[in-house]
């Protein structure tokens, strides 16, 4: 089974804020590197799990893809790095060829920003049930840095957790921390969708 590859944080990020020098068993590959590894995934995979969303990075080409348009006007789509390139109404999912629908007949709901994926489209021409393909570059410019350091403080968290009594770390003494750490949440607010919150 191949390693978890981590995509908020790194095992030099959670180590360093640990404040733990890199010898012994945190050498790469070593017994704590491993475990550290281990918090990683399940913090990021909370994360993703919270936020409804991966964080993807988007790549330099845009790409197409289809998307049924759930209500009149308004086109939900996967988030995008830069406004779309081409939007098409399509007869059928599967359909090679769609009408083009110029740029100047629809608005992008929440438009792309530099620490922002942009998201949906709205526009008259958008029909409840109707195919559309949207060629855009899928994802984010890059991982929002509050995002990295909730991942990192969540990853730390974790792990010094399991190595604590009673899971009572950072100066907390006999104070109950829950699951859900305030100050990771409040990190990722902006990005927890409203039904979530």
């Amino acid at each position: 089974m191949a390693a978890y590859e981590p995509r908020l944080t790194s095992i030099d990020n959670v180590r360093r804020s640990m404040r733990v020098p890199e010898q012994g068993q945190f050498l790469p590959g070593g017994e704590e590197s491993l475990r550290i590894l281990a918090v990683i995934e399940a913090a990021e995979t909370d994360i993703f799990e919270l936020c409804n969303e991966r964080f993807d990075v988007a790549g330099a080409d845009a790409s197409a893809r289809s998307f049924r348009c759930p209500r009149d006007g308004m086109l939900l789509t996967d988030r995008f790095a830069a406004d779309p390139e081409l939007v098409e109404r399509l007869a059928s999912r599967s359909a090679a060829d769609g009408s083009a629908i110029g740029a100047a007949a629809w608005d992008v709901v929440s438009p792309p920003k530099p620490l922002r994926a942009g998201r949906h489209l709205q526009s008259y021409r958008f029909y409840a049930g109707s195919w559309y393909r949207i060629t855009a570059r899928w994802g984010w410019l890059s991982i929002p840095a509050s995002v990295k350091e909730a991942a990192t403080m969540a990853a730390r968290r974790l792990y010094s957790r399991e190595t604590s009594p009673l899971g009572i770390v950072d100066g907390d003494a006999g104070i109950y921390i829950p699951r859900e750490d305030r100050d990771v949440i409040r990190l990722l607010r902006s990005y927890i969708p409203a039904a979530a919150a």
